[in-house]
């Protein structure tokens, strides 16, 4: 999954395309998550605010405390269409780290057998691939910040 810069629409951290650009940007984000751990040390930013929810980083991003945040891509698209009135995605990193997705189960779920059958045969026949990039990757017109 694809890392992605959230921004406040105007701010400097909107139209950075290179992470100098980025590295005295205002940023928030989750505790221990590796959006965090991005932020500081692949962009090297040097004013990050830390958070104790996604949530309390949009507040953050309202309020006008914060002018950015790295989080996955399809995070992004929520939060720029339903979760921030001035937000937009001003870009999306290319990275080897970028995180994966996963499922919760009750511990002893007799349900994970079957979803992870279903899953390998999903990613065997390419289904997996094609949902992601249909869904989750960057399309359009998203540029790419460089490192």
């Amino acid at each position: 999954m694809q890392k992605s810069l959230v921004a406040v629409d105007g701010s400097a951290a909107a139209s950075a395309t290179s992470f100098a650009e980025l590295a005295e940007v205002p940023f928030g984000a989750v505790v221990g998550t590796t959006d965090l751990d991005f932020i500081e040390n692949e962009i090297g930013a040097t004013d990050v605010a830390v958070f104790n929810t996604l949530a309390d980083v949009v507040s953050a991003m309202t309020a006008g405390q914060i002018e950015a945040t790295v989080i996955g891509l399809p995070t992004a698209y929520f939060m720029t269409a339903v979760q921030l009135e001035n937000g937009v995605i001003g870009g999306v990193f290319n990275s080897a780290d970028g995180g994966e997705l996963g499922m919760l189960f009750t511990e002893g779920s007799e349900l994970v057998g079957c979803i992870n059958s279903a899953l390998a045969t999903l990613e065997e026949n390419g289904t997996l691939a094609s949902i992601s990039e249909e869904w989750l990757q960057a399309g359009g017109d998203i540029p790419t910040i460089a490192n």
